[in-house]
Order: structure tokens, then sequence, then C-alpha cells
């Protein structure tokens, strides 16, 4: 197998290889294709935005941090959790 070519990231990459439904994550540590978990996560993380946006204003700065990170990996067709951040780092002291 040769690497990736400079420009390329791992996805572009081997996608052309792919023989199943999954978007060449990778393999968990259990052996099992990786994006499964992910796509799930991403679905349960996207379902509780309603409960992690208001996170970004707890006094709290390591619960903000941790709704950040939670709340990056949301779908986010609507550009809510991206206005969210926007007006969050407006108000940050050191974003």
């Amino acid at each position: 197998m040769s690497p990736p070519t400079k420009n390329s990231s791992h996805t572009a990459a081997t996608h052309h290889r792919a023989l199943d439904d999954y978007d060449d994550y990778g393999a968990e540590v259990t052996g099992y294709p990786a994006d499964w978990s992910a796509a799930a996560a991403r679905t349960a993380i996207t379902a509780a935005t309603p409960m992690l946006l208001p996170l970004l204003d707890d006094p709290d700065v390591t619960m903000r941090i941790d709704a950040f990170y939670a709340l990056a990996t949301a779908a986010d067709p609507d550009r809510r959790v991206r206005s969210a951040f926007a007006t969050r780092f407006d108000k940050e002291q050191d974003p």
C-alpha cells in the first residue's frame, strides 16, 4: 500500500479502495470499523444540541470547554452552533 500523497487526506487517499459503506475512519481497538461509532456519537450529540448550547454560558470554564468540544462535532445545518460559538467567543476574556 502506498502512502497518501502530500496534498491528500487519509480519507481521500483510501476512499477509492472502500468495499463497504464505511467512511474510512479506520478500525477501533476491537477491530470493528470505527465510522459507525463516530456517526452514532455525532447523531447523539446533534440530538443533544439544545441541552448543550446553554452550557456555553456556564460559569465554570471547564464546563464551557467541554461543551465546545462536544458541540464542535454536532451536525449544524442551521448554523445555530456556529452562531452560539461566535457569540460566546465575543464574551470570553481568553477565547
